[in-house]
């Protein structure tokens, strides 16, 4: 994605938060917008899940002075179910959840969905979970994990 955007020579800020975000983290950064580049995107994953991410596509960035705040929903790339199982894959064509950064999850879970009939990319449902560590149907705990629409919160200011 950053060689595509290099290419047409876009400004690229790139992981602003040097790693992984905890929930309720924020990160800020500066930015000057130009003429030729006046729309703003923004991506990154979202664990644990096996395909979740936070996406905004070409807003355009405002000019006139003032706070702006947007609520950016999940989406889910459609690679595969979302079944909360963590088993230690999530290499490119191997299913499942790599791990849960916080190192919270439960084992032994059966599934949430064997099957997404959408393989398209859409909105994500969310993270479900369970509460139980040893069996259930989530490894991941809804007591930690659990989430739903909207994930982020994007507040611009033009100065």
């Amino acid at each position: 994605l950053v060689s595509d955007m290099t290419a047409i020579s876009a400004d690229i800020i790139e992981n602003p938060a040097a790693g992984l975000m905890a929930p309720g983290e924020s990160v800020s950064f500066d930015m000057t917008v130009n003429n030729s580049n006046s729309y703003l995107s923004i991506t990154g994953m979202i664990l644990p899940t096996n395909d979740g991410f936070v996406g905004l596509d070409a807003l355009p960035i405002p000019q006139k002075k003032g706070i702006y705040t947007y609520h950016l929903s999940a989406y889910d790339a459609g690679t595969e179910a979302n079944d909360e199982i963590v088993n230690g894959a999530g290499a490119p064509g191997a299913a499942g959840i790599p791990l849960d950064p916080l190192g919270l999850n439960g084992n032994n879970a059966s599934g949430l969905a064997n099957v997404d009939s959408n393989v398209y990319v859409h909105i994500h449902r969310g993270v479900i979970g369970d509460t139980d560590i040893n069996g259930g149907s989530s490894d991941l705990d809804s007591r930690v994990h659990r989430w739903l629409n909207p994930v982020a919160r994007l507040i611009i200011e033009v100065k």
